[in-house]
């Protein structure tokens, strides 16, 4: 078991099919979000925690919460107007904070609803249809 998950017990675990993956993976998302062990799929199975898939899946792991991201990673690659827009590593890097984040929020009993309850939205109401949903 790697020596950084046992020193500060991280339990954001990001699953990639191989090591040429896994090399991809810690040179352009890592930089941006490090709290989060990468490994191999074979590697996997080792680990307890929170997983997020990048093009494989490992069964045994089904009883942890998990998210496989291959839609979200594909959807960069559809044609308009489906394609994601601004898939970047450090929007990815953002999304797998908020998505590891979630459980935390939940024992927290945290709501951000007040932030769209309260301010004004940007640029002449044209998010308001987000403070809709968020509240």
């Amino acid at each position: 078991m790697d020596s950084a998950f046992q020193l500060c017990s991280i339990k954001n675990i990001v699953v990639v099919a191989n090591e040429k993956a896994k090399s991809a993976f810690l040179k352009n998302v890592y930089p941006h979000f490090i709290d989060c062990i990468v490994v191999t799929a074979d590697e996997a199975t080792q680990y307890k925690g929170k997983f997020m898939f990048f093009g494989c899946w490992v069964e045994e792991l089904s009883q942890y919460e998990n998210i496989i991201m291959d839609d979200i990673i594909y959807s960069h690659w559809r044609p308009k107007p489906y394609k994601y827009p601004i898939m970047r590593p450090e929007f990815l890097a953002t999304f797998m904070s908020h998505w590891f984040a979630q459980d935390k929020l939940r024992r927290m009993n945290n709501n951000f609803g007040w932030r769209f309850q309260h301010s004004k939205p940007a640029e002449h109401g044209k998010d308001l249809w987000l403070a809709e949903i968020m509240y």
